[in-house]
């Protein structure tokens, strides 16, 4: 069993800061190349699409909140809008939002680098005040 000196030092040891960059923002995802990208689409035998989504059930106490604008140029703010969309009444929109707390046995969820800290500090040693609403998204691209 690793003590906890051990396990403290793993930190430094099997640390990919600097790994690729005192700029790099992606850590392993870099080993992920065009050429590996080929490959597993060379990998393709059936050309079949797999859903990896997970149906779950909304329970009635969850967080949840639907919102609908009819008509989006009523929608404060939409004067900022380029034209023709602020002026133009026949467009609206409509979106739902669940609140989930993505931690548990039974979500899975995908995080950014700038989820965890050690001593105030994020992947490749940026600092935590750098962190927020823009920065914590994941954006997943589809490779062609």
């Amino acid at each position: 069993m690793p003590t906890k000196d051990d396990v403290l030092g793993y930190f430094d040891t099997l640390s990919n800061w600097g790994r690729w960059g005192d700029d790099d923002e992606l850590g392993t995802l870099n080993h992920i190349t065009d050429d590996v990208r080929l490959a597993a689409a060379r990998a393709v035998r059936h050309g079949r699409s797999v859903s990896c989504g997970w149906e779950i059930a909304v329970p009635e106490e969850m967080e949840r909140s639907t919102t609908a604008c009819p008509c989006a140029a009523d929608m404060p703010g939409a004067e900022g809008m380029p034209a023709p969309f602020h002026a133009d009444r026949r467009w609206g929109f409509s979106n739902e939002r669940l609140g989930i707390l993505f931690h548990g046995n039974t979500i899975t969820h995908i995080d950014s680098p700038c989820h965890i800290f050690w001593d105030g500090k994020m992947y490749n040693g940026r600092p935590h005040s750098l962190v927020d609403a823009e920065t914590t998204g994941v954006d997943l691209q589809a490779e062609v």
